[in-house]
């Protein structure tokens, strides 16, 4: 079938997440034009109207309001067999979390001064009305972090960001803290109101453990992590400790200290913190980040099996029906006889409309079928004359009179019970009529 949309050739899986993968592809125009892309794809198996489909969505809109190098470019959201999927641009390279340790600290400082100048423009982002969105990532952490063979840092994922506008599109649940622990700014713990300086201490995270090899909160678990926001002067007590005894450059570590501040309004806006990013960058000698990654011997990337992988699938507008599915094929449960031991009552027989029914008898044949809907032509004839005539045989007892009562009408009771007679018999052919059997109902009647 010739297809009047884009065509997909998927290579290897990049990346696997709870609610999908991602995967270097092909992306070929009807026009014959060929694009490497990265392609995130949701499972299969995802609800079309759930939350994460939802995140998906937002997540294009987002990218496509945002104009930054540091940010990835997206094409457009498609679907592909069915699936919900966002293109963007193809980064090839690696995550900044392979390379702490590694990467010496001016690189560092300017690969970060970058995903700061990724923040601010989020955070400054204009929506449809000219107002400002205040956008905030919520989890900006190493792994999603990434640099190319060229210097370049990109941030990704912003499947979690949230608008600070009244009617922002992304949400997800308002009860829940959504990100990355060890990443969290205190106030998040405490706060339900999420603000652009909460990713400035994310990125201070991000700079303590490229510069240390470690992180900031170190090993401490979640419990331990929120009670620094509710415990007067607990968090100072970790900076302290944490900073204690390091050897950094007096610019480096002051521009550290105010990242990470307790207080958010003593932190930098992230357009400043991308300026003091870059003077720190200056003030250090070692290779910068382009030549750092030059000269880097870039390891293969870990092989991943993808369902999709080789594949070619073509898009599909969402407005456009999918093919029916086949009908799956019905296992045959085989009974097998069941002895009953003497003196005990036998099993009691299965339901067939319960959960472990057979669905198909030892014969081949179903086991259970819907009842059909009554018709007309399941009903038996009804024989009027003979209904009339059983009607006029009908012995009617005397009545005795316990009380004085009116005078005698002039119709007599033999007559009102032979009327009573026919008149359920003219119901009985009007309910015929209407497809309910009332047949028994009647015979039921004259033999009162």
């Amino acid at each position: 079938m010739q297809t009047t949309g884009r065509r997909f050739v998927f290579g290897r899986c990049l990346g696997r997440g709870s609610f999908g993968e991602v995967y270097a592809a092909t992306m070929r125009s009807p026009g014959g034009l060929e694009t490497r892309v990265a392609v995130k794809v949701l499972r299969a198996d995802i609800d079309l109207h759930g939350s994460a489909v939802q995140r998906l969505r937002d997540e294009g809109r987002i990218l496509a309001r945002l104009n930054h190098p540091a940010i990835l470019n997206v094409h457009d959201l498609v679907t592909l067999d069915g699936r919900l999927a966002l293109v963007t641009e193809l980064v090839e390279g690696a995550d900044l979390s392979s390379m702490i340790g590694e990467m010496p600290p001016r690189a560092l400082l300017e690969a970060l001064g970058q995903v700061a100048g990724a923040l601010a423009a989020a955070a400054g982002a204009e929506g449809p009305d000219g107002r400002s969105l205040q956008l905030v990532h919520r989890d900006v952490k190493p792994s999603n972090i990434r640099v190319d063979r060229h210097g370049r840092a990109k941030l990704l994922d912003f499947g979690i960001a949230r608008f600070d506008a009244s009617d922002r599109e992304v949400r997800t649940a308002s009860d829940l803290v959504v990100g990355s622990v060890p990443y969290m700014a205190p106030e998040r713990f405490v706060q339900r109101e999420v603000l652009p300086s909460s990713d400035v201490f994310s990125l201070g995270c991000c700079l303590y453990e490229g510069l240390f090899g470690r992180r900031l909160y170190g090993t401490a678990k979640v419990a331990e992590i929120s009670a620094l926001a509710y415990e007067d002067g607990a968090y100072a007590d970790l900076l302290a400790e944490r900073l204690q005894g390091v050897d950094l450059h007096p610019v480096v570590l002051g521009l550290l200290v105010d990242l990470v501040a307790v207080d958010p309004s003593h932190r930098p806006t992230a357009a400043a913190a991308a300026d003091r990013f870059e003077e720190a960058a200056d003030q250090l000698d070692g290779p910068s980040l382009r030549m750092f990654c030059q000269h880097r011997e870039w390891p293969e990337d870990t092989r991943l099996d993808g369902a999709l992988e080789g594949s070619t699938l073509d898009e599909r507008p969402e407005d456009e029906e999918p093919e029916p599915l086949d009908e799956p094929e019905l296992p045959v449960v085989q009974r097998s006889p069941v002895e009953t031991l003497e003196g005990t009552a036998p099993m009691a027989p299965l339901r067939l409309d319960s959960p472990d029914a057979p669905t198909v008898m030892d014969d081949g044949s179903p086991a259970w079928r819907e009842p059909a809907e009554p018709t007309l032509d399941d009903l038996p004839p009804l024989d009027l004359d003979e209904l009339v005539a059983q009607a006029a045989s009908v012995e009617v007892q005397p009545i005795v009179r316990r009380r004085e009562e009116p005078a005698d009408t002039g119709v007599g009771v033999g007559r009102l019970a032979l009327l009573g007679v026919v008149g359920i018999v003219v119901v009985a052919i009007a309910s015929a009529a209407a497809g309910v059997f009332v047949f028994v109902g009647v015979l039921g009647a004259l033999s009162l």
